[in-house]
């Protein structure tokens, strides 16, 4: 089954949206929070170093990240080289964990890593990334 992962940046320049089309096995019947976003990251940082053109996920960059780039004028989603997709994975868990993004299903907020999501149909996943606007 594929389901829809849409990734939503609010602040810096307006807004960002994305949509990554994601196919499970078709044994998947739930998946664990964790495991989704690692198989998100995966999926994303495959497609990165394939074609180096694609962006990384902004939402679990932390403010260290951001404020680096910022310091050399821009900031900076698509690295040079090839990407280690075990340091995304767990860039991305302590991002949650830290409060950098949230993860919202079918409007309800998930709370947790282990909170097990049904594999259905009428899935709706958005992983929401919120940067303060300078000065506020």
């Amino acid at each position: 089954m594929t389901i829809s992962l849409t990734t939503k940046i609010i602040g810096v320049s307006g807004s960002h949206d994305e949509t990554l089309e994601l196919e499970l096995g078709s044994g998947h019947n739930s998946v664990t929070l964790e495991g989704l976003i690692r198989m998100k990251v995966t999926e994303e940082v495959r497609a990165f170093n394939a074609k180096q053109k694609r962006r990384l996920g902004m939402e679990y960059r932390t403010d260290e990240d951001l404020l680096e780039d910022m310091e050399h004028g821009r900031i900076n989603v698509k690295p040079k080289g090839v990407v280690d997709e075990t340091k995304e994975i767990k860039k991305a868990i302590q991002a949650f964990k830290d409060g950098l993004f949230q993860v919202v299903m079918n409007g309800r907020k998930l709370e947790k890593l282990d909170e097990v999501i049904p594999v259905r149909k009428d899935l709706e996943i958005l992983f929401l990334r919120t940067i303060p606007l300078a000065g506020g």
